[in-house]
């Protein structure tokens, strides 16, 4: 008979990936080869990305150790291998033991407090199996009491969101869950001609928490803008109001969404997405093997959610750039890329604050007030009172590990007013102002959007990293929905003389093509505003690109944008038309 080596299954190749402030950990594509053993480890042949964290800073993200549970599937049985095992690091171990490959061992470490093993004994793969499945956790830095893990039930796998059976809970005060990881599910096949055992293990970790901050910047032509401040109250679409506001900057959410940092509750984690006909073997849905999560508030008094988010007051204001009255760093920033950050942008938390995702969405709002300073030298000042703006839930359904920007924009469009009329009326809008929502910095992508304040909202969106590198767009595809108050428009069920229309914007002096202009031209201005619009091609979808690889329901006009250019994005009502300028780089 030929005689078959046993090799031992080494956990291995964890990689660590983090955003600007490296406090997150990213994945790894890579399966290394040639190795049997199953180990756990931070060293891998090819990094996916520059940020990635590995070795001794990978470890101590994790505070060296995580949890594992490991199953084998025979094609009709499962078996659980790993009961929760812990996988500690020590530096300098590497290729001591056979279930050692990268400085990673589980074997002799003291059991977990939820494992039924008498100890922890190295692990062989078994070839008769069709695949293994490793689900992965880690405490972080939070303290154990304070965020207690339940047993992990591999029986759930591949159970839905909605079902209400995870696969295992962490349940604690909201700040200690905000510093655990999850991992998304690690599957390796032997089956159908496809042999991946023998390679290393690699547990993907996310951090639980989601990051989130909110910047400002200006265009208006002719003014800065400075003394911002916050209005404490949401809008509920009742008549503008006027308010000393706080110099703190906050986000409100139309329910409450925001855990606070003393609650507690109970974040549950599901893997909806699993098999082999789900993997890269099969039709490989961008939602293979990725973990999901909910969350829960306590039944506490003090457990309960919130609806509003608190930042800091605005922080790396810029100086005047004309002949403005001030002197010193009061005005907001004049671009997305120098856009004014509510806290420090250059200290350690990059104005970022934790919260935690609830695995649900909801519309977002902000709501301010600021002065318009002439940049010819005069003393006039021109005080605007609640301008605010509405960006869809869509774009705002946080994920774990993810990092979301928000920049508004104020530029000659607003929402806003500065007094009333004769009759005592309050006179919404100024011809200048209108607010761009930026979301989301990520450690696999970016999902950014520009949201104008103004009703109704009209939000721009393009795939990847693009409004903070290039102020606005640059070339491709750009998907606009419409938002009138609180409530999302379905464009697809627009008629006549309802409906949408892009087009593309030219001037002899492209800096006169403004959204207040515009739409002064689109609505039947007499006056000769100087530019020419001409109508370009677009559809209408019920999703986006996301970040993600996944898709977001959003019903939005898609339309292709070309270098150098400008376009106008415009919806009507039926007697009125609102536009949005999209610039392209």
């Amino acid at each position: 008979m030929k005689k078959t080596r046993i090799y031992a299954v080494s956990l291995a190749a964890l990689a660590i990936a983090g955003c600007s402030d490296n406090e997150y950990i990213g994945d790894v594509n890579e399966l290394h080869g040639g190795k049997a053993e199953i180990n756990f480890s931070m060293k891998t042949p090819a990094m996916t990305r520059a940020n990635e964290l590995v070795g001794a800073a990978a470890a101590a993200l994790l505070n060296s150790n995580f949890v594992v549970e490991g199953i084998k599937d025979n094609g009709t049985t499962q078996t659980e291998v790993f009961d929760h095992y812990n996988v500690n690091w020590t530096e300098n171990t590497a290729n001591t033991t056979e279930s050692n490959s990268s400085d990673w061992e589980y074997v002799g470490i003291g059991k977990h407090g939820l494992s039924a093993s008498s100890k922890q004994t190295i692990k062989y793969w078994d070839y008769a199996a069709s695949q293994y499945d490793f689900i992965a956790f880690s405490y972080g830095k939070s303290n154990y009491e304070k965020a207690v893990l339940t047993e992990i039930d591999y029986t759930k796998l591949g159970a839905a969101v909605t079902s209400g059976t995870p696969v295992y809970t962490v349940t604690g005060n909201t700040d200690e869950l905000a510093k655990t990881y999850i991992a998304d599910l690690v599957t390796l096949y032997n089956r159908n001609g496809v042999s991946e055992y023998g390679s290393v293990v690699t547990p993907k970790f996310r951090s639980l928490g989601t990051k989130v901050r909110i910047a400002f910047y200006e265009t208006i032509p002719g003014y800065s803008v400075k003394n911002v401040r916050f209005y404490s109250e949401a809008w509920d679409e009742s008549t503008p109001t006027d308010e000393e506001g706080a110099a703190a900057a906050t986000l409100f959410a139309a329910s409450a969404i925001f855990p606070s940092a003393t609650s507690k509750g109970t974040m549950s984690v599901y893997y909806p997405t699993v098999g082999w006909t789900n993997s890269s073997h099969g039709t490989l849905s961008p939602d293979y093997n990725q973990a999901h999560i909910k969350f829960a508030a306590g039944s506490g008094s003090d457990d309960a959610l919130v609806t509003t988010k608190t930042f800091g007051a605005l922080a790396n204001m810029a100086a005047k750039e004309d002949a403005e009255k001030d002197d010193g760093n009061v005005y907001l920033g004049r671009t997305s890329a120098t856009a004014t950050y509510a806290g420090d942008v250059n200290a350690t938390d990059h104005a970022y604050q934790t919260v935690l995702p609830l695995g649900t969405k909801d519309n977002l709002q902000i709501r301010i007030e600021y002065d318009l300073v002439p940049i010819d030298g005069a003393a006039e000042v021109i005080h605007v009172r609640d301008a605010r703006a509405v960006v869809p839930a869509a774009y705002a359904e946080w994920k774990p590990n993810y990092a979301y920007t928000y920049i508004f924009k104020i530029s000659d469009k607003t929402n806003g007013w500065v007094g009333v009329d004769g009759d005592g009326n309050v006179v919404e809008g100024l011809t200048p102002i209108t607010f761009d929502a930026v979301v989301v910095d990520t450690e696999d992508g970016v999902q950014e959007t520009i949201t104008t304040v103004s009703t109704p909202s009209i939000t721009t969106y393009q795939e990847g990293k693009v409004v903070t590198a290039y102020n606005e767009y640059k070339a491709g595809d750009v998907y606009a929905s419409v938002m009138n108050g609180t409530t999302a428009v379905v464009l697809s069920s627009l008629t006549v003389p309802a409906g949408v229309a892009v087009y593309e914007a030219t001037a002899t002096d492209p800096k006169i093509i403004t959204e207040a202009l515009v739409q002064d031209q689109l609505n039947g201005t007499k006056h000769d505003t100087g530019i020419t619009l001409t109508s370009c091609g677009y559809t209408i979808v019920s999703e986006v690109p996301a970040v993600d690889g996944n898709t977001l329901s959003v019903s939005a006009c898609k339309f292709a944008v070309a270098s150098s250019k400008t376009y106008v994005f415009m919806y009507t009502d039926g007697s009125k038309n609102y536009v949005k300028i999209i610039k392209v780089q």
